[in-house]
């Protein structure tokens, strides 16, 4: 992992799985998103989004020349 400056520069380059040391810690749980520290450091997989949808009957398409 690297964290950067506005201008590109690198300020601190390490390893995530290296993070052990309180400094790396600190630094990682600033810069980096929970989602990605769940998945790569506590090896916790985000749950699986369900989404409801009801099929309506009735509802037709056009076939190719434009007749139902």
């Amino acid at each position: 992992m690297e964290i950067c400056e506005g201008s590109g520069r690198a300020l601190v380059r390490f390893l995530v799985r290296d993070a052990a040391p309180l400094n790396e810690q600190l630094m990682l749980c600033d810069s980096v998103p929970t989602w990605i520290r769940d998945i790569v450091v506590d090896r916790r997989f985000p749950k699986s989004v369900r989404i409801e949808f009801f099929l309506l009957p009735g509802v037709r398409e056009y076939n190719e020349k434009g007749q139902w």
